[in-house]
């Protein structure tokens, strides 16, 4: 739970939530004090997609800590619906019909809003979908909420920091049930996709065959982050085939939001330093 009696200044404050089919997730903190990020986890029961809203109704209302009026809030939609396409596809009649092709609607469905990220520095638009109501509960809940698929900030994060002679360079974020993983490329990145395993063993073999399949030397590193005890056992699984395979290190301005920084989702926790940063070189 965040707790919203310890937010003195909410102003001042930073509010990222994760939303999927199964989670609400959290962090709020303040770059201006020392400690204060709190992170909070709520699962979205039921088996219908009227039936996961309310859950997420009533884990919003019964957390009143996210709530506050805070100084920016951000959205994150972990959705399976989205299709990357190059930067240029500005046109958004076209970006409909892209990712239509990919996933054709179905009217069987709840009313789907479609949503489009711009990666600038990797020329990327990513175009997705989420449920129109949900979106609608967000916009009416939250002040300005932005809005961004969970894997653009990690996207725009990993390519702000690898931004020469970068090709192959892999971001790897470990869930408890799932993997996100971001492959570089000269320009544009070569993948970028959630693959679901639970199964150390399958996470590994996905890994592997990606990078069999896009031709990436031996050399070419691996950076692992999020849940640490997938971290502990995968990692020497895969140095047996990868010459590189080293732990994401944390942004420093992240630090001073104290150790908890370190149990969070990584996706929130490097959210306000993708997005929020003037100048993305010193990100």
């Amino acid at each position: 739970m965040i707790d919203k009696d310890l937010i003195h200044q909410p102003q001042l404050w930073q509010l990222v939530a994760e939303i999927s089919d199964t989670e609400l997730s959290a962090i709020a903190f303040c770059p201006f004090e020392d400690g204060a990020l709190q992170h909070m986890e709520a699962p979205l029961k039921g088996t219908s997609h009227s039936e996961r809203l309310k859950s997420l109704e009533s884990a919003v209302y019964d957390n009143p800590g996210l709530l506050a009026e805070y100084g920016s809030v951000t959205i994150l939609w972990r959705t399976p619906r989205f299709t990357l396409m190059p930067g240029f596809v500005t046109d958004d009649a076209v970006a409909a019909e892209t990712l239509h092709t990919v996933y054709p609607p179905d009217t069987s469905a709840p009313e789907h809003e479609q949503m489009s990220d711009i990666w600038p520095r990797l020329d990327v638009r990513l175009e997705y979908e989420v449920p129109a109501d949900t979106a609608n509960f967000v916009r009416r809940t939250f002040v300005n909420p932005a809005m961004h698929h969970t894997l653009s900030p990690q996207a725009v994060w990993f390519g702000a920091r690898h931004t020469g002679r970068a090709r192959g360079k892999t971001l790897v974020n470990l869930r408890h049930d799932s993997m996100d993983v971001v492959v570089l490329g000269d320009r544009a990145p070569l993948l970028a996709n959630t693959f679901d395993c639970p199964d150390n063993a399958d996470a590994v073999y996905y890994l592997l065959a990606m990078r069999q399949a896009l031709e990436l030397r031996q050399t070419d590193e691996i950076i692992i982050a999020g849940d640490s005890r997938r971290r502990a056992a995968i990692t020497p699984l895969l140095r047996r085939y990868v010459s590189y395979v080293m732990p994401a290190i944390f942004p420093a301005e992240l630090f001073r939001a104290g150790r908890a920084v370190l149990s969070c989702p990584f996706e929130t926790a490097i959210t306000p330093v993708a997005f929020l940063k003037p100048d993305k070189r010193k990100t």
